[in-house]
């Protein structure tokens, strides 16, 4: 035995240098669908040759492919504001140049099949990682629209910004170019994977400014001050990060999260904050000209009323929770850089499918629930509180203004721990509009869909300050006891 042993063991080492010598061809062999940018072309890059690489650096040849739906695109070399005026789709992105920038123009999308992916870690918060600019400029929306995850990979800090640009005749307003709408489409998750202290951030607008740049010189330039508005539809939220909006002036966000194409819906748990930032500093110097101070003069006077408005909105078929904590505190949950960053404002979280779970330090303008399944949990006030339809998870009392339940039935579900209390507080309200009695609309039942019976009550009535109660029943506590029992019971006779 010990003989045939040596035997093989001698043999062994040749066996297993032909196999890495093997290993090795083919780890050099060239994928023909993958293009990696070669920084030489940086104007129209879907469309020059020029512009890329094979993995083992060679050029593409004159009859190479140009970027289509079966090509995966690399940035190893940073590519600066590179003209993407193209809108069929390519396989894949991944960025690992810090700056990577995609410059746009009205109905122009940076689109793929499947994922787009960052890999950047840089130690300032202002510096881009990859993003679009002049988002908004035209008159048709455009921006990000990714087939499978938007993958954000750190662990330091990450920038994906979308810069907003209108070209503005500061002598002749007449002459001003339109500012649409624009999105961020994204059919999987979007992951914001951080794995040090800093932050990952999504920066939805920031402004621009630009020198005048009209072959004339007669004072036309890139400067963003109107409002702007974005549409966010995701097939998941997951990680930790930050959503931003720029200070610089008014943006309004709606975040819908929707099944893709194929009617998945991947969900996901995500924290993080949502604030007021921007990449750009506009401080005015002497020696600035003329035209350039009066561009961030305009955008520090904006700068003073700007407002930042975030919606939720929850069409998919499957879960998601989003916790959102106040920027002050973003430190003590792994979140650096950001503490001392303007909260914003979330106007909304609407409910019409699926499961959607909040919890905010952040106080919610209005919370609507016409379908679906609901949990929502805050130490802040809910300005205004509707119930047309859907579910409602028990996650503590809702502290609300008026409250209107036009739904017929009303389903509140209990956690097994819920049933302990002999009273729990479904909702505290300043006014609450409900048609019928209480036990008429409002029924308990546990997470595994089973009734539970025990009565629904108002404290104060409907016509004032007062408390929706539900008050748990006798049996549901002794069976929880018994169950608890039970359990308890069976782990002794195994012992």
């Amino acid at each position: 035995r010990l003989n045939g042993f040596m035997k093989i063991s001698a043999t062994f080492p040749i066996a297993f240098v032909s196999l890495f010598s093997c290993a090795s061809l083919f780890s050099q062999d060239v994928d023909p669908n993958t293009y990696y940018f070669s920084g030489s072309d940086k104007n129209n890059v879907l469309t020059s040759r020029n512009a890329w690489t094979l993995s083992d650096g060679s050029k593409l040849g004159d009859d190479a492919p140009l970027p289509s739906e079966n090509t995966n695109l690399v940035w190893d070399k940073a590519g600066y504001d590179m003209n993407y005026m193209y809108t069929a789709y390519v396989k894949s992105i991944t960025v690992n140049a810090a700056g990577t920038t995609f410059n746009l123009n009205g109905n122009c999308w940076v689109r793929t099949v499947d994922d787009f992916t960052v890999n950047i870690n840089t130690d300032r918060l202002s510096d881009v990682a990859s993003g679009i600019i002049q988002a908004g400029n035209g008159t048709s929306p455009n921006g990000f629209d990714i087939g499978g995850n938007m993958v954000l990979n750190s662990s330091k800090n990450l920038l994906l910004r979308m810069r907003c640009d209108i070209n503005t005749n500061i002598e002749d307003p007449s002459k001003n170019k339109s500012f649409s709408s624009y999105a961020m489409k994204v059919g999987g998750q979007l992951q914001m994977n951080s794995s040090g202290s800093g932050v990952i951030r999504v920066l939805l607008s920031d402004s621009h400014y630009g020198r005048p740049w009209t072959s004339d010189n007669t004072g036309q330039m890139m400067i963003t001050g109107k409002p702007a508005e974005v549409s966010v539809e995701l097939g998941g939220l997951d990680g930790k990060g930050a959503i931003s909006t720029t200070k610089w002036f008014t943006t309004t966000a709606t975040v819908n999260f929707k099944d893709n194409s194929d009617g998945v819906f991947a969900g996901g748990s995500w924290e993080g904050a949502l604030t007021k930032f921007s990449a750009q500093s506009y401080e005015v110097s002497d020696s600035d000209d003329e035209l350039t101070k009066l561009a961030k003069e305009t955008l520090i006077e904006n700068s003073k009323t700007a407002e930042s408005h975030i919606s939720f909105e929850m069409n998919g078929s499957g879960s998601q929770s989003v916790t959102v904590y106040k920027a002050a505190n973003a430190a003590s949950h792994g979140i650096g850089g950001i503490s001392g960053e303007t909260d914003a404002t979330i106007d909304s979280v609407k409910v019409n499918s699926g499961e959607f779970i909040m919890n905010t330090e952040l106080a919610v303008g209005e919370i609507l629930l016409s379908g679906g399944r609901l949990g929502f949990s805050s130490g802040e006030k809910v300005g205004k509180m509707t119930i047309d339809g859907g579910e409602l998870l028990f996650g503590g009392a809702i502290n609300a203004g008026d409250v209107t339940v036009g739904a017929d039935s009303v389903k509140i579900i209990f956690k097994g721990e819920d049933l302990s209390a002999n009273e729990l507080t479904i909702i505290n309200y300043d006014y609450m509009d409900l048609p019928y009695d209480a036990n008429e609309v409002f029924s308990a039942y546990d997470a595994d869909g089973n009734k539970l019976g025990g009565s629904f009550s108002l404290t104060g009535g409907m016509d004032g300050a007062g408390s929706l109660v539900y008050t748990v029943p006798e049996p549901a506590a002794a069976a929880a006891f018994l169950g608890a029992l039970a359990l308890f019971v069976a782990a002794r006779r195994r012992k």
